[in-house]
């Protein structure tokens, strides 16, 4: 599964406009100021439009015809980031739209909290007027017992380029699923909320929306007082101004989760993140002695989890749970056909990876038991999404071909995985009884486990298994005590920190 974050296109005409819109509505109705003949609003202009400011305005452009200078009102927003702004690493929200079809394709929307100050300024022609209704707005805010609040009803505007994306899924689905229907249906039978479609006045720019109504915004207003005015005016102007302050979680923008191939079918090229170059990179190793005494805190370590191993193809996102004393090695994504059973792979074939001669010889000599855990140091896995395929249902030959014997799920996505097991102490009897047998076995383990010393282990060596596991300890060695005393440890410290490289 993918994830991706797409930044709206446009928020403020479609969502932070109409919310203020409905914010200043509430306010002027509250205080009886609906009935003002002209309101300005001042979105992201830094003014409202001046009289003369066009060559033919006449010096009585704002006065009518019965020569009267109607009252007005301006309206000037600031949005700014609010400071209860949390920072979210997941999706908290409820998603919009969810494939029905067990898909991992959900669409959720993302918001930022925002801090919008609105500062109202009406201005009347005799200061009569304006004393007045600085008294009304004093008489009403006084008798508030709780915050004045609103309900805004706002739309999200989902991207142009979200839709075709959807749709090119639903293409995909169609050609892996004849019975799937046409995009419309398809599309509104995975809706979790009202889907509409918008456009201008002229019909034009249509988009598709989902509506949201945000319940009881709560509404700070500050004290009303009157302005005093420039001397230099025309025309008698007097003005009253408060504002008010309210917070709302803004829309920003979609988060996207996806799925990297439909059926066996790998979505286009166009749509896969390309993998970080941190993902890619050999992992450095040289640090201080504090860092690395850290890190031998870490029992896990970098060298369990993803992305520290080769994965084909790169982009591919998904990382196998971690097992505790299991490091994988290789994964590759498998393309699966509906049939009983069926080879998945050569393991020889995976691209990127070249094996070495002597581990090559040693995993088929041993194929019978390549499937099985313990059984041997590099042992095979098979996932179909995040569950694993029994060991039971799977073998490899003398070849290298992996066959799984069981039927798939074509709607899921298979992946075979070879790892390195660590934990010498559950090694079966049958590991080391091949062992007797085969002593050139050995080289293996000294690989693995690079930095005990096998020279301190008497010989034959296959009589003192028990020091060997005592010695090693699943991997990671004995612990020096007291640990704090780094500098005494520090031997320590680097033998664990190369047993991570493998």
């Amino acid at each position: 599964m993918l994830e991706t974050f797409i930044a709206t296109e446009e928020n403020y005409d479609a969502y932070l406009r109409p919310a203020i819109y409905d914010s200043l509505k509430a306010v002027l109705a509250y205080y009886k100021l609906d009935s003002a003949a002209n309101i300005y609003y001042n979105g992201r202009n830094e003014i409202a439009k001046l009289v003369g400011s066009n060559r033919t305005d006449s010096p009585t452009a704002d006065h009518y015809t019965d020569g009267i200078f109607r009252n007005k009102i301006f309206i000037v927003p600031e949005v700014d980031r609010s400071e209860f702004w949390n920072n979210r690493r997941e999706s908290v929200e409820a998603p919009v739209w969810r494939d029905q079809n067990k898909l991992p394709l959900m669409l959720t929307p993302a918001f930022e909290s925002k801090k919008i100050q609105v500062q109202v300024v009406c201005a009347h022609n005799t200061y009569a007027d304006a004393d007045n209704m600085q008294k009304k707005i004093n008489r009403l805010r006084e008798n508030q017992v709780v915050d004045f609040n609103f309900s805004p009803i706002t739309h999200m505007p989902v991207n142009n380029s979200i839709m075709e994306f959807i749709e090119t899924i639903h293409g995909m689905l169609q050609r892996n699923e004849p019975t799937t229907p046409e995009f419309s249906e398809w599309f509104y039978s995975c809706a979790l909320a009202p889907f509409h479609i918008v456009s201008n006045v002229a019909g034009n720019h249509k988009i598709m929306v989902v509506p949201l109504k945000s319940p009881n915004i709560g509404i700070q207003f500050t004290d009303p007082f009157i302005a005093k005015v420039a001397k230099g005016q025309t025309y008698g102007r007097f003005e009253v101004q408060f504002s008010y302050t309210f917070y709302l979680n803004d829309f920003i923008g979609w988060e996207l989760e996806y799925p990297l191939n439909v059926y066996q079918e790998e979505i286009p090229p166009q749509f896969i993140p390309a993998p970080q170059s941190e993902h890619v990179s050999e992992t450095l190793y040289r640090s201080a002695p504090e860092i690395l005494n850290g890190r031998a805190l870490d029992t896990a370590g970098t060298a369990h989890q993803t992305p520290f191993y080769l994965k084909a193809p790169r982009h591919d996102p998904w990382a196998c749970p971690k097992t505790w004393w299991v490091q994988p090695i290789i994964q590759a994504r498998l393309v699966v056909d509906d049939v009983p059973e069926q080879v998945l792979c050569n393991v020889f074939d995976i691209p990127g990876f070249q094996w070495e001669d002597s581990v090559k010889a040693y995993f088929l000599r041993r194929h019978e038991v390549a499937c099985k855990h313990h059984e041997t140091p590099f042992f095979i896995q098979v996932y179909e999404n995040d569950q694993k395929v029994d060991e039971e249902f799977l073998s490899m030959d003398e070849l290298g071909n992996v066959t799984l014997k069981r039927v798939v799920n074509m709607k899921w996505t298979y992946r075979i995985i070879i790892n390195l097991d660590w934990a010498i102490r559950d090694y079966s009897e049958g590991f080391w009884n091949d062992l007797a047998k085969n002593p050139e076995g050995w080289q293996h383990l000294v690989k693995i486990f690079e930095w005990f010393d096998f020279g301190t282990i008497p010989e034959p060596k296959i009589q003192y298994i028990h020091l060997i596991k005592q010695g090693i300890d699943k991997g990671f060695g004995g612990w020096k005590k007291p640990f704090n005393i780094y500098e005494m440890g520090l031997g320590l410290i680097v033998y664990n920190d190369q047993n991570r490289r493998l």
